[in-house]
């Protein structure tokens, strides 16, 4: 086959072909392989026809020899939609499409502009490669070529320079030229690049297959499976040999019987024999189709007990050991082989920069929002911020783009951790369930026998382990922390310090476990999820989402004895986000425990059946985040404003949105020249809000920045409320020539805004509205951190128009112009 890439290529610095090649590659076909089930016979065998008949002149050859017959039973393993490869009409996965203005000529001499003179615009190199596909990315190749007599990825070459410079040129190189630099890489000088081998030839379908090897073959003139099996052994390089035949089947109608043979057969080369049949192994995972494949495994798994993967883990080793389970994996799903293989790349000190660019620019116009979707599902973070944590400069951004977008960001409130956790946050705030524990307080307890009996246990030679579980298993924590001191009164020793030298392993873990009082132990595991390189997320949630006010205290309390640090202070430092603003509003302890309020609930419900009945559609479709909308604000008042504008309030659209169970305050404050407009009542509040004492419909919170002053800061009384986590401030503020930047009295706001924030986590969205200047943002950056949107206009009509604008965005009210 013709891979079609023309000619008039040169060479690059340092030796290597410059891509695509000199010459068109030469046709191919592709190896013959055994012939497979017809569809006909397949359609006969389906509709209950007779299979015999229309099935014997397109029988499965190696079905023929080895067992005489065709299959009486076959079905359809349809591939799972995150792994089948894009069919006609099928929804494109790829982070990269082509641009829909392209013109190569005029792309050529941008590039070219950008790479003229002394120095380079790597900005504008990295904004164009990162928006062109591959396809339109050689269009332009040939047009630089044709336009300057320059090869312009030996141009590119020149210009850019380490990570930057690979990453770039790797983008430059068609799919099959840049899968064979790879290898090529891979096998060259001292060593081999094992991982690179497994990877690329583990995933790759027949057609890539195919055009690697010719594309090797045309940038080298060599022939890739004698370079490999030059460069390797063993079973490793017979299954690698294999895999590059390419001639996986790829039936979609797969037979019963041959699937329970390959099961059958599997089993008796592994685990019913003495040493591996290593062929089988390899035939069967190297030529079944995947679909085949997955019903192997499924069916492996019900007949040995064991998933496939810990057969080969058991029977196989080496290299040949991670191949095959890159095959597996590969088989079960592509995308996430590739998302464990970018998390591995990233994680701990260090970044394997080699294999991050290799997978980004081969999946970038594949499966890569397949590989974001179930990166963030398995390790609660999003690749595009773990990306952005982990590299920097240029190299950062051109992957940034190839990502395609941040999955944390894109309508999600909070990550999958986050949700957990307020999940069962809300869970165990709703529904007071009795605990029943299986270990209770043993009737005839006697510490000063079961010191004694411990001592002796341990006393000696050896350790009697069965005493020691038979006594502590028996006995509540507050008896074993009375054991404790009876065994140091008596022995002067400390029984914790014995046990852990007497046991070991698991056992040893378990004993020291279960003789810690409960809120050290809690302490100890949380330390233990912060400690070293990563943060085990799970273990964070599971105990701060399910304890008591009380328990929380204490876990406090041991935390600051046993660590001298808070555990507040130890949480913000190894997480991030929402996810930590969450941890540390849980490990404040604060969780409502009064009685039940029926009346409160049935309100609550009330207003629950309104909301969603008529907004869950529009919710779900909007933002899947955002589905708990547990309350309405009943009006937003607007009174005595200039006459060139006017709020018609709109009672049912005007939801009060609660975030995962976090309510939402907003705060609305005029300053400078529209005091006057404060002065009139033209300020629009919280009406009916936890802390107005008033009652919907009426004028609540009105508020200048000359008022603060006076009186409490107003987002110190929202947060002061226990229910208040969310908070929205509407600023509005004149900068004149004279007045650049924020007053002495909004500093001292803002001031109080982070003092308040670092006592109560909550969520602040700010929207600031400037008057005849310009703010520059690093007024406010120098004291919080927030999510804000900042807005220029020119006169006062306009602040009046963007305030309400975007209060009405938040809370669903109808604005309507009245004046000029």
């Amino acid at each position: 086959m013709s891979l079609g890439m023309g000619e008039g290529w040169g060479w690059g610095r340092r030796g290597e072909p410059d891509w695509p090649p000199r010459a068109t590659c030469p046709a191919r076909e592709p190896k013959t392989v055994l012939a497979r089930p017809c569809a006909a016979a397949a359609t006969a065998l389906l509709t209950g026809s007779d299979p015999a008949s229309s099935a014997s002149a397109c029988r499965s050859a190696s079905l023929s020899v080895r067992y005489g017959r065709l299959p009486p039973r076959v079905f359809s393993a349809a591939e799972p939609e995150t792994m089948a490869k894009p069919a006609q009409g099928a929804k494109y996965r790829g982070s990269i499409r082509d641009f829909p203005d392209f013109n190569p000529s005029q792309d050529a001499e941008t590039l070219y502009n950008a790479m003229k003179g002394f120095g380079s615009d790597k900005e504008a190199i990295l904004e164009l490669i990162t928006s062109r596909s591959n396809r339109q990315r050689q269009e332009i190749c040939q047009n630089y070529k044709s336009l300057y007599g320059k090869d312009l990825i030996a141009d590119l070459k020149y210009e850019l320079t380490g990570k930057f410079e690979r990453l770039i040129v790797g983008l430059m190189r068609p799919p099959a030229y840049a899968d064979a630099k790879e290898i090529k890489d891979a096998i060259s000088g001292i060593g081999t690049d094992e991982k690179c081998l497994i990877e690329i030839l583990a995933s790759r379908t027949n057609e890539q297959i195919h055009q690697l090897v010719a594309a090797y073959k045309d940038a080298y003139e060599r022939d890739l499976e004698a370079d490999i099996t030059g460069d390797t052994s063993g079973h490793f390089r017979k299954m690698l040999v294999v895999l590059l035949q390419g001639t996986r089947e790829e039936d979609d109608v797969v037979s019963e019987d041959l699937v329970q043979q390959d099961v059958q057969d599997l089993y008796e080369a592994g685990e019913l024999k003495w040493g591996t049949d290593e062929a089988q192994f390899i035939y069967i995972l190297g030529n079944r189709s995947k679909q085949h494949l997955r019903l192997v495994f499924d069916e492996y798994l019900k007949t040995t007990g064991k998933p496939i993967e810990a057969s080969i883990r058991g029977e196989l080793s080496g290299d040949f050991e991670k191949l095959m389970l890159a095959v597996v994996k590969c088989i079960r799903s592509t995308a996430e082989y590739f998302a464990e293989r970018l998390f591995k790349a990233m994680k701990g000190l260090g970044t394997r920069d080699n294999t991050l660019i290799r997978i980004m620019v081969s999946r970038s116009e594949l499966d890569m929002l397949d590989i974001r979707e179930i990166f963030r599902t398995k390790y609660e973070k999003s690749l595009y911020s773990m990306i952005k944590n982990d590299t920097s400069g240029e190299y950062k951004k051109t992957l940034l783009k190839l990502c395609g977008g941040d999955d944390d960001a894109a309508g999600q409130f909070f990550p999958e951790a986050a949700q957990v956790a307020y999940q069962m946050w809300e869970l165990s705030a709703v529904a007071r369930v009795e605990l029943k524990g299986t270990v209770r307080p043993a009737g005839d307890f006697n510490p000063d026998a079961d010191a004694k009996a411990l001592r002796k246990a341990m006393k000696g030679l050896g350790t009697d382990e069965d005493t020691i579980i038979d006594i502590i298993a028996h006995r509540s924590n507050a008896q074993r922390q009375q054991i404790r001191q009876t065994f140091k009164s008596h022995f002067g020793r400390d029984l914790m310090a014995d046990l852990k030298s007497e046991l070991s392993g698991d056992l040893a873990r378990l004993i020291l476990g279960l003789m810690m009082p409960p809120a050290h132990y809690d302490a100890k595991q949380l330390k233990k999820a912060m400690e070293g390189a990563g943060t085990d997320e799970k273990a964070l949630i599971e105990i701060l989402a399910t304890r008591t006010n009380a328990e929380i205290q204490a876990i406090n309390k041991a935390y600051k004895e046993d660590y001298h640090k808070s555990l507040e202070d130890a949480l913000s430092s190894d997480t991030s986000g929402h996810f930590k603003r969450i941890l540390i509003s849980l490990a404040t302890g604060n969780r409502e425990e009064g009685g039940e309020d029926r009346e409160r609930a049935r309100e609550d419900a009330q207003v629950e059946g309104n909301v969603l009945g008529a907004l869950e559609r529009e919710f779900i479709e909007v933002n899947p985040g955002l589905l708990h909308c547990k309350q309405i604000l009943y009006h937003l008042s607007h009174r005595g404003s200039p006459s060139s504008l006017k709020l018609t309030p709109n009672p049912s659209s005007i939801p009060k949105f609660i975030l995962q169970g976090i309510p939402l305050g907003v705060w609305v404050s005029l300053g400078s020249c529209a005091s006057s407009c404060c002065q009139q009542g033209a300020i629009v509040g919280l009406a009916g809000s936890p802390f107005s004492g008033e009652k919907p419909g009426e004028r609540t919170w009105v508020e200048s920045t000359e008022g603060a002053r006076a009186r409490p800061c107003p987002a110190q009384l929202l947060l002061q409320i226990h229910r208040c986590r969310t908070l929205i401030l509407v600023w509005t503020h004149c900068l004149t020539a004279r007045n650049t930047g924020f007053s002495s009295n909004t500093y001292s706001f803002v001031e109080t805004l982070e003092n308040t924030k670092n006592k109560t986590p909550y969520n602040l969205l700010l929207v600031i509205t400037v008057v005849n200047g310009v703010y520059h943002s690093s007024c406010l950056y120098g004291f919080i951190e927030i999510d804000s949107w900042f807005i220029t206009v020119k006169n006062e009509y306009f602040v009046n128009m963007v305030t309400f604008f975007f209060v009405c965005l938040f809370f669903g009210c109808t604005t309507q112009h009245v004046g000029p």
